[in-house]
């Protein structure tokens, strides 16, 4: 089994049983508070942490923060999920030089929606398998 593949069933094993305890422990433990912490945990991690940490400050660098910002949005990052910060900007990276482009474009939302969300990092994508990590993201690598 490769390195590829076993992290991509890694990634599956926890999103299923993420999943699978959620759907379990939820009715058993519902909270209407619970519930309100999920949802600004979830709106944190994508907005704050995906929409402005990875995409706009790492990915783009549209904008500079204190150290301590940029660390806290790469946190908040994390906790959506979708890989590590040095992975998701150089996946991003490439993204946008191959702009769907089939074949190239790691995450095109020409090839559906779920594959451009999530499907792409659990499904074989060998755009993502053979990424040159140093190249796209070098600046990430470099930063302790």
């Amino acid at each position: 089994m490769t390195k590829e593949e076993k992290k991509r069933l890694h990634t599956i094993g926890f999103m299923v049983g993420f999943t699978l305890v959620a759907l379990i422990a939820g009715p058993l433990t519902f909270t209407w508070t619970a519930l309100i912490v999920c949802a600004m945990i979830w709106f944190i991690a994508n907005c704050f942490g995906v929409g402005m940490g990875f995409h706009r400050l790492l990915v783009h660098r549209g904008y500079q923060t204190p150290k301590w910002v940029e660390n806290t949005l790469t946190t908040f990052g994390c906790l959506a999920l979708q890989s590590s910060p040095t992975l998701w900007v150089a996946v991003h990276r490439l993204h946008h030089r191959f702009t769907e482009i089939l074949g190239f474009d790691p995450h095109s939302p020409r090839e559906g929606v779920s594959w451009a969300q999530w499907l792409w990092m659990i499904l074989p994508n060998p755009s993502v398998e053979k990424i040159n990590i140093h190249k796209y993201a070098h600046d990430l690598l470099e930063d302790r």
